[in-house]
């Protein structure tokens, strides 16, 4: 017997390996739960059909997203939605993973315990990882990237970096952060430069030699076309509300933990141990600051969740330096996802929740109304809410099927006249002009769709609904 045992690679043969085996495990098990067959957004739903249909030519700036896509939902005997789920949670708990890996490397084993449980109290990366998005994808391997980088294997740091570029652009930002990640060397400063830049210049080249291919291969689309990198659309310069959005993220995600960011990242500037072995302070500042800056352009794009799990790193950083006095500082992570984990976790299954009802109704009017097609009219003017509806009900988006009012009046002379007929609920109420103009084709009534009830005109002789299959 002990003769077998010893055939065992002696890795394998510690405790610690299977603790973190299990443990990640188990949080894949605790999150699966969360995991369901909808999207986080109406960008989202195009990316997965997108994904579905193995479209590259459109919306290339996240082709790093949509190639990924492809091989989950090729592996995984999955819906669509679902499969796309199932990426995001491997994909964030992978950049779980590397922060961890990272945190014992610079830190210890509780280190890296407590750097995951103050990642996973922001909702917002919990979002991300059971809601697919390109945002995780970046924040995932950004982690992954910088945790390769702090273990002095700038060559795979850089190929997962490239990999983060792929999926959105807006990764750009955290350059610096690799940039000025470094380790002072005992020889002096020319020693210092020359090492750093020879590791910056192979995480460089290997980062091209991902990215460069790809973006060659769709240069129109990635550059020009309709969601491209010169032609997407962004508010307006204003720094004051960039940084108010700023603001307003890391509240959300870490109000409880500001002031430990703060200590920590002062306490990093000051320790002369990380100057020695990769100093991320300053990196990170300059990261956030361009990210803040140059990136946070949108108002619904969450550009910040690649700082989180990397102000966790620093974080726990700090609390290292603390243990030697008192072990009791490893409470500090545990009481913080004591109190913002759960709540983070519950917030993403009410919005879950919510997506959930959101497609069951739409799936029953569908049903309702065969073997007519459904239109949904009355939303203000948008693109989240068209894309539900399109997605949920049909799976094909821009189909011209949520007008608003204004769109819907300008087309009734088509809606009257035209050889389709239609099912068409009214989100806020059937307007009298429309009923009078669309009286000889259509008759009002209501229908009841998942306990919601909505004013709907029919085709005349097709008032009832049909049966659900």
């Amino acid at each position: 017997m002990r003769a077998l045992f010893e055939l065992i690679p002696g890795r394998l043969r510690k405790r610690e390996p299977w603790l973190r085996l299990f443990g990640f495990a188990a949080l894949f098990g605790i999150y699966a739960r969360l995991v369901h067959p909808v999207v986080q957004n109406g960008d989202a739903a195009v990316y997965t059909e997108q994904v579905a249909n193995r479209v590259f030519g459109e919306r290339a700036i996240h082709i790093g997203y949509v190639l990924l896509g492809i091989v989950f939902h090729a592996i995984l005997p999955l819906q669509i939605d679902r499969a796309m789920n199932v990426m995001a949670l491997t994909v964030g708990l992978a950049g779980a993973f590397a922060l961890y890996s990272a945190a014992k490397r610079l830190g210890s084993w509780q280190a890296g315990v407590a750097s995951v449980l103050l990642l996973l109290c922001g909702t917002s990366y919990v979002r991300g990882m059971v809601l697919s998005e390109v945002d995780i994808l970046s924040a995932g391997t950004v982690m992954i990237s910088f945790s390769l980088y702090v273990r002095k294997r700038p060559l795979l740091a850089g190929l997962a970096f490239g990999a983060a570029m792929l999926a959105t652009p807006v990764t750009a930002t955290f350059l610096p952060l690799f940039l000025f990640t470094f380790a002072v060397s005992e020889r002096g400063i020319w020693a210092t430069v020359r090492a750093q830049t020879i590791r910056v210049l192979f995480f460089g080249l290997a980062a091209l030699v991902v990215y460069l291919p790809f973006v060659a291969w769709q240069w129109q689309s990635y550059v020009y076309g309709g969601r491209s990198v010169t032609t997407s659309a962004y508010q307006p310069f204003n720094s004051w509300r960039q940084i108010e959005r700023g603001a307003h993220f890391f509240m959300l995600n870490s109000w409880a933990l500001l002031a430990l960011y703060l200590a920590a990242m002062l306490s990093a500037l000051t320790d002369r141990r990380l100057w020695r072995r990769d100093q991320p302070a300053i990196g990170l500042m300059l990261s956030v600051i361009a990210t803040t800056f140059l990136a946070d352009r949108t108002a619904d794009v969450p550009v910040h969740l690649p700082s989180l799990p990397l102000l966790s790193l620093v974080c726990v950083l700090f609390l290292q330096r603390l243990a030697p006095a008192s072990k009791m500082v490893w409470g500090i992570p545990l009481c913080a996802f004591a109190l913002m984990g759960p709540t983070a976790f519950a917030t993403t299954r009410r919005e879950v929740d919510t997506h959930l009802a959101m497609r069951a109704r739409y799936r029953e009017m569908r049903d309702q109304s065969q073997p007519l097609r459904v239109m949904l009219v009355g939303f203000p003017e948008g693109f989240t809410n068209e894309r539900f509806f399109e997605h949920y009900a049909y799976g094909i988006s821009y189909t011209g099927l949520v007008p608003t009012m204004r769109e819907f009046r300008s087309n009734l002379n088509q809606i009257r006249s035209g050889r389709e007929r239609f099912v068409i609920y009214f989100v806020h109420g059937i307007p009298g002009d429309v009923q009078r103009t669309l009286q000889d084709r259509y008759e009002m009534t209501d229908r009841v769709v998942q306990g919601v009830r909505y004013h709907t005109l029919v085709p005349r002789g097709t008032s009832e609904p049909a049966q659900s299959p």
